[in-house]
């Protein structure tokens, strides 16, 4: 489906637009569950295998699963930035300038992206938008428990790693 020079978007093309940024946002949610659900497993694996085999080196390793999933919340989150963008248009054009799913959605969930995205829906379709993932936004974000909880994973393990060796007396390799 595309849409010419001069002409408007018709609401069967915003219908198709807003369904397919749905569809993106859960494909992406998707995959978040399953990345995070994969490396913990990977993480649990890497400290039994440690444990078991008195290898300190393995808790070494699997305190940086938690770094990776820092990582991985952050890029992914990242992209959802521009997907908001255009369900917001779309379904601001679809509903005469109000708020549907996604702009309620993303007004009590994440307020923070709804005050960026809405003047930029505002603007006009006819103005176009560059629309970057603001690190203010993901600062903010990025300040909330995932970032804490993540940390203090990170931080146990190191502290697991360091109690093995010194208390223990495992071999590092």
């Amino acid at each position: 489906m595309t849409v010419t020079e001069g002409q408007g978007k018709s609401e069967d093309y915003l219908r198709f637009e807003l369904q397919q940024a749905l569809e993106t946002v859960r494909h992406q949610t998707t995959l978040l569950v399953q990345l995070t659900g994969f490396l913990i497993a990977l993480d649990s694996a890497l400290v039994a295998y440690g444990f078991a085999q008195g290898k300190a080196i393995m808790l070494l390793i699997a305190a940086i699963v938690p770094a990776a999933m820092m990582f991985a919340v952050r890029l992914i989150i990242g992209h959802v930035y521009p997907i908001a963008m255009v369900a917001l248009r779309a379904e601001s054009a679809l509903h005469d300038r109000q708020d549907g799913l996604v702009g309620t959605y993303l007004k009590f969930r994440l307020p923070e992206m709804y005050d960026q995205l809405k003047p930029l829906v505002t603007a006009g379709d006819d103005e176009p938008v560059r629309c970057t993932t603001n690190p203010v936004f993901l600062r903010k974000l990025w300040a909330g428990t995932t970032r804490r909880a993540l940390s203090a994973g990170f931080l146990t393990q190191i502290a697991l790693f360091v109690v093995a060796v010194a208390v223990f007396k495992m071999r590092l390799f």
